[in-house]
């Protein structure tokens, strides 16, 4: 199997300017992780890479950052090398004043960042709209990969899902860039999700960890730029689609959960044929970021999968 990059090798510790303290807001204990940095296409882009065996590269969603998904790279670094970054403009990656966030060009700046740390193999674990532009790069260098997991989201265009088309469109318009910046209202409504409908035991210290990257207003546009762009992004998306249903042989884990309307609408059995080669799980009682309501049953269902799927 061919490396992303041959003249590039595989560095642990990659880091353009040093070792920077952590910003007060994020908590040790929760977040036990050495900070690693890399330069990708003018980007300082922030990740961490834990554990040893076979590679999962975590993609966040656009809500939050890798810290959405620390319980579960506790969980698996024991047998697998954890690889998660912060796409900028998120967590604890800056991103330039100029920079728009787009899925062809975040699925771009993915695949560089693949590149540059010469990474194989890989489990590819994707969620929400940063999926869509995450398995962008499966799409196009499929024989980077060994095996997806994927959480709820959409991997076709979405003007066919007319239920939900125009809510993105919404949460894309000024309008919501306005509530964004201002109010902070994609992470505050997310947060306000998490602790409603599941996670009653949240404590301030996480909440704490997720609101630091936003403090800046300037930073609150980032998520809104992304449904903009899953608005207008539909050549992108059917292309994505083609590229995947090629891809017949891919071992999938699909989980979603029982709670998220998007199951009733059919989203799941679309992702089976996507990837005929699937386990699909649907969690009870759990909701659409179930790494925050459940994190030890997904834990225990992608190591049980990965163990099965991917020769150790």
């Amino acid at each position: 199997m061919s490396t992303p990059n041959d003249s590039v090798t595989s560095l642990r510790a990659t880091n353009v300017s040093g070792t920077l303290p952590r910003p007060p807001w994020l908590d040790e204990q929760l977040y036990p992780f050495q900070s690693r940095f890399v330069e990708v296409e003018g980007n300082r882009i922030h990740y961490i890479d834990e554990g040893s065996g076979p590679i999962v590269l975590f993609v966040h969603p656009g809500f939050g950052w890798s810290f959405t998904n620390r319980e579960l790279i506790k969980g698996l670094r024991d047998r697998y090398r954890c690889i998660a970054l912060d796409l900028p403009g998120f967590g604890l990656s800056p991103a330039p004043p100029t920079y728009r966030h787009t899925l062809l060009g975040d699925s771009r700046l993915i695949e560089r960042f693949i590149q540059t740390l010469g990474l194989t193999e890989m489990t590819l674990f994707g969620q929400d709209i940063t999926g869509s532009a995450a398995f962008g790069v499966m799409g196009r260098r499929p024989e980077w990969f060994r095996a997806a997991i994927i959480l709820e989201g959409f991997l076709w265009p979405v003007k066919k899902e007319l239920r939900v088309y125009p809510v993105i469109q919404l949460l894309g318009s000024p309008f919501f860039r306005f509530l964004s910046t201002t109010f902070n209202f994609f992470l505050e409504y997310s947060l306000a999700t998490l602790k409603k409908k599941g996670q009653q035991n949240f404590s301030a210290l996480e909440m704490e960890a997720y609101r630091g990257p936003m403090v800046n207003r300037a930073v609150r546009r980032h998520p809104h730029d992304l449904f903009k762009s899953a608005a207008k992004s539909d050549d992108y998306l059917v292309d994505l689609e083609k590229r995947l249903q090629s891809l017949k042989g891919m071992p999938a884990l699909l989980i979603f959960s029982d709670a998220a309307s998007i199951v009733k609408m059919g989203w799941l059995q679309h992702m089976e044929q996507l990837f005929p080669e699937h386990r699909s799980i649907v969690l009870q009682g759990s909701h659409h970021f179930p790494q925050e309501y459940d994190p030890a049953s997904v834990v225990t269902a992608i190591r049980s999968w990965l163990d099965e799927t991917i020769a150790m």
